[in-house]
């Protein structure tokens, strides 16, 4: 028999030949098969049949017209293009496409500006929640779609205690102590959040950590310190966040990132999103003037330290503070029984005992008007409260406001309205009158609350993670339809508004802030102008309609301090009547009136701006 002659091997059915020593020839025909002194042959593969024999590596011209548009490649000549990021050279001899870039790069970047809400961007507004996303056209499969607050599911994390020792669970009863997300987040194939890991060990301590180290996350972590205090693995609780910029797109409107702070003191760890630093701040809530009382087992209790300036105000109002929980205030204590001619420094200590029987509530506080004059009030005194209509009252207290006491959360007291401002995070300014002249200058007092030591001690920030669970979702029904007809004639245009006679006589500066008083006034002089104070449209829909924001309020940087008034009305007949201030306006997208008005074809809607009521010295 013939020995089977031997053939050898070629890898990837490529041959390279060498024709380098013809490589000046380039000069003079540019146009030769080899690149860079080198004749590429690709020989047929045997399990393609339709492949043939061609000379080069093929064309790249998809990968430089993907390259092209974003601008990522460049020509070095004889049809090579240079990939800029990696330095690739791809072959193009493609001139039967003309490109216009131009086109191409703002349609990529309109659709990228586009869609990048809803695929991963981290600008807002508007979140990654579905805000302004309505597929209800030929092209819609869907019968409806979320609309807003469209965030991944969260997992609640629960406290206990027993033995001393914190332990963490997210299976539990009661309040959460906070809440993180179930499942990761992805951009693309880059992770945005890192689990967070639960161990526990013999003595009955429980440890969370996102970066335990080998062999439940790379490089070596925590795992020494770990081994040595005898932590064994218990669960991969859910998804955090590194940093609290990461969690911009995944928040609500009225949320905001909290740091996750880890303690330690002896062998007990404890984890909570309101630290007790001692000599500091207890948290704020957002937008709201109240203290965070922290949801978990409090271990410090609160100096609350107070010093109270002589006022403008007619009546001698009484100050102190209260303790409320999602009903409203429940407990106060008076701090200073007569405030008209001001006060000596006060301070009073909120227990730790005091404190637990109000967890996940607030601490904020309260004014009593006139309640110098009308009632013998002694310092320390405690007050129960109880509603009163829209507000709160002091159980057997008078008080010259129809026997309402007032408080520095605008939840509690009547119309919501603001009665204090806070001038930086010590002083606050008070208005005693529900319908005053909005000066807030009728009670003065400089004020720190302060956390004492609480025995542990803070190694640091953990991660960041959620306060509340998702808000509720919002869907839009959705019937796959052309395009829809106007609803209305016409739509509701700007509105400009400018009077004289606002604000205070010295305008406030952000340099002296805490010494000048309130920029905002009540308004005394005329109108300099009124642009589409009043608009009028015609219904050419019927169906039930919701009055929402579409636009936010301008007006400088003191402009969060107006207040105006408007209405709407329906074929002549008020609807609606509204106070609002400029701070409290809602989101775009958000209800100014919570009740559906209905309104048939022919119908006619009103808008009537009526008043601006305080503002500062720019109108």
């Amino acid at each position: 028999m013939q020995p089977s002659a031997e053939i050898p091997e070629v890898d990837d059915n490529v041959i390279d030949v060498d024709f380098g020593f013809l490589d000046w020839i380039k000069d003079y025909i540019p146009d030769m098969p080899w690149i860079d002194g080198g004749l590429i042959i690709k020989t047929p593969d045997p399990n393609d049949h339709s492949s043939a024999v061609f000379l080069g590596d093929g064309d790249d011209c998809a990968e430089v017209m993907k390259l092209r548009v974003r601008g990522q490649a460049e020509s070095i000549g004889n049809y090579r293009w240079r990939n800029k990021q990696t330095g690739e050279i791809l072959y193009c001899k493609d001139n039967n496409r003309e490109q216009d870039l131009d086109w191409e790069r703002c349609v990529r970047n309109s659709l990228d500006c586009f869609f990048r809400p809803y695929i991963g961007g981290r600008w807002t507004p508007p979140k990654q929640d579905g805000d302004t996303y309505y597929p209800n056209n030929w092209s819609a499969n869907k019968d409806r779609v979320c609309v807003k607050n469209c965030f991944p599911p969260r997992v609640p994390v629960y406290e206990t205690k027993s033995g001393g020792k914190h332990r963490y669970s997210t299976v539990g009863s009661g309040d959460p102590a906070f809440y993180i997300l179930r499942d990761p987040l992805y951009q693309g194939e880059k992770e945005l959040t890192t689990g967070l890991y639960y161990y526990t060990n013999s003595s009955g301590d429980g440890f969370m950590t996102t970066n335990p180290g080998s062999p439940d996350s790379p490089g070596p972590g925590e795992r020494s310190t770990m081994n040595a205090a005898g932590m064994q693995f218990s669960s991969l609780l859910g998804h955090v966040f590194v940093t609290g910029s990461d969690m911009i797109s995944w928040m609500g409107d009225d949320e905001q990132a909290n740091a996750l702070y880890r303690y330690y003191n002896g062998n007990d760890h404890m984890y909570t999103i309101d630290p007790e630093f001692e000599q500091e701040f207890p948290q704020t809530y957002k937008k709201l003037n109240a203290y965070r009382i922290p949801r978990g087992e409090i271990q410090a209790n609160l100096l609350v330290t107070t010093d109270t300036e002589k006022g403008s105000a007619g009546y001698d109002n009484a100050l102190g503070y209260y303790l409320a929980n999602e009903s409203g205030p429940q407990v106060g204590y008076v701090v200073v029984p007569s405030a008209q001619s001001g006060s000596d420094i006060n301070r009073v200590t909120i227990t730790q005992s005091q404190l637990n029987s109000y967890k996940g509530g607030s601490m904020g506080f309260f004014l009593i008007p006139d309640g110098g004059g009308q009632n013998s009030l002694s310092r320390g005194q405690q007050i129960n409260f109880s509603s009163q209509s829209d507000g709160f009252r002091g159980n057997g207290i008078s008080t010259a406001e129809g026997n309402y006491c007032l408080f520095s959360d605008h939840r509690w007291n009547p119309n919501d309205k603001d009665q204090t401002k806070w001038h930086g995070r010590n002083r606050q300014m008070w208005e005693d009158l529900m319908n005053g002249d909005d000066d807030y200058d009728d009670l003065k007092f400089w004020h720190k609350v302060q956390w004492q030591s609480n025995g542990y001690h803070l190694e640091g920030i953990q991660c960041y993670v959620y306060e509340d669970n998702v808000p509720p979702p919002v869907y839009r029904s959705l019937t796959p339809s052309g395009c829809e007809s106007r609803i209305v004639e016409t739509s509701f245009k700007d509105v400009t508004i400018s009077r004289t006679g606002c604000g205070g006589d010295t305008p406030a500066t952000i340099s002296v802030d805490f010494l000048n008083d309130h920029e905002c006034k009540r308004c005394t002089g005329g109108y300099s102008a009124r642009l589409n104070d009043t608009q009028t449209v015609s219904v050419k829909g019927s169906g039930n309609y919701r009055i929402v924001s579409m636009g936010g309020i301008t007006g400088g940087t003191l402009a969060s301090c107006m207040k105006f008034r408007f209405r709407f009305k329906k074929n002549g007949s008020t609807i609606y009547t509204g106070t609002w201030t400029a701070e409290r306006w809602p989101a775009i997208g958000l209800d100014i009136h919570t009740s559906d008005v209905n309104l048939s074809t022919g119908d006619t809607f009103t808008f009537e701006f009526l008043e601006l009521i305080t503002g500062p010295q720019t109108g």
